[in-house]
């Protein structure tokens, strides 16, 4: 009788706990982010959008993506109030309250674009003293930058990116610090390529933008369901997934 009371006790155990097809994510990324994540009319399209819906996919996982500002998404995810978010710079602050998985959804190259009607000389951050500079609301570009910003060696207008480069190619403002892919791809979608150039010099290359769970999720508890997104984001790095991806962006 113990037998199968025990028995009994874990078949429910098992009936009770979730399918990989009842698994359901909420995550938010940043709007307005083409080529990475944007919205045409219903839809959600974009990047990183395509690569967490794969993840998902390959998983047997349901996910819920929504788009807001960037300030909002983190403020989302540190309050527990959404599952994730995609995809973050790793600075000490966000990981505070978020999990930061491997490997990153993409690398960011950041420049300085100027308008060539009238540009300007870079080669270090202390050539942007005394600039009128614009960049994402919200984005944090590296420490160096997110210093010199605090102390007002330049001033920034944080607006969206489109906003910023009809500015540039207004002569508006001095430059735009801008994620390349992103600011090439919206300067060909708003016709403004002979007034957008990157200079030579990065900013930065490389950066890791990751996905990120909130300490407060549910996933956060589930060490097993975090490696597992992580083992299938490797593989789709290593099975060209990623690269197929992007390619359609370029």
């Amino acid at each position: 009788m113990r037998l199968s009371v025990l028995v009994l006790s874990g078949l429910l155990a098992l009936l009770a706990q979730p399918s990989a097809a009842e698994t359901s994510l909420v995550l938010a990324s940043q709007e307005d982010f083409t080529p990475y994540e944007w919205r045409d009319g219903d839809q959600i399209k974009g990047l990183d959008v395509d690569i967490v819906k794969e993840m998902a996919r390959r998983l047997g996982w349901n996910v819920e993506i929504k788009l807001y500002p960037w300030k909002r998404v983190l403020h989302e995810v540190a309050a527990g109030a959404i599952d994730g978010g995609f995809s973050a710079f790793r600075t000490p602050e966000r990981e505070e309250y978020a999990i930061f998985l491997d490997p990153p959804i993409h690398l960011s190259t950041y420049c300085v674009f100027v308008n060539p009607e009238r540009p300007i000389v870079f080669y270090s951050l202390e050539d942007l003293d005394g600039k009128v500079l614009g960049k994402n609301l919200g984005f944090s570009i590296n420490p160096e930058f997110d210093h010199a910003q605090k102390r007002g060696r330049f001033e920034v207008v944080e607006k969206s990116m489109s906003h910023n480069l009809r500015l540039l190619a207004a002569q508006r403002i001095d430059a735009v610090i801008g994620n390349e892919l992103e600011v090439d791809y919206m300067a060909r979608e708003l016709g403004l390529d002979g007034k957008i150039m990157a200079l030579p010099t990065k900013l930065s290359q490389d950066i890791p933008a990751h996905l990120i769970i909130s300490r407060k999720s549910p996933l956060a508890k589930d060490p097993e369901m975090l490696r597992q997104m992580e083992v299938t984001l490797q593989r789709m790095l290593e099975d060209g997934a990623y690269a197929a991806f992007l390619k359609k962006y370029q």
